[in-house]
């Protein structure tokens, strides 16, 4: 399930070169598979991805912020029940399709907080 909200009024930032910054305020849900093979000591890799769907890689330049292939977590609300380990960002540009193709894929690492479970 898919929920886009917006709770805060944003800004967008347009530069003299034409560069348009918009970082709308907004939560996510979303769902991946967990293996549990190893409970209550397991580690889950989640994948989100981010790209147009109406404008090619040719239309809309997407990058990462500051060109930082990670995301600041420093406003990350801390779990009872998972860390965050990492989560590592990537551009991927698909020069062989036609127009050229673009997202932007974060791999959210977490793992289970045991000593709930082995207490």
């Amino acid at each position: 399930r898919w929920h886009y909200e917006v709770r805060y009024k944003s800004n967008v930032l347009i530069y003299p070169n034409g560069e348009v910054i918009w970082v709308p305020p907004a939560i996510y849900q979303s769902s991946c598979t967990i293996d549990v093979t190893y409970f209550p000591f397991d580690q889950q890799t989640c994948i989100m991805k981010f790209g147009s769907w109406t404008f090619n890689g040719d239309q809309v330049s997407l990058a990462l912020y500051n060109n930082k292939n990670f995301v600041d977590l420093s406003d990350y609300w801390k779990s009872g029940t998972w860390d965050i380990i990492e989560v590592p960002a990537y551009l991927n540009i698909y020069e062989g399709n036609h127009p050229t193709e673009t997202d932007i894929t974060f791999y959210i690492i977490i793992r289970r907080k045991t000593l709930f479970y082995t207490v």
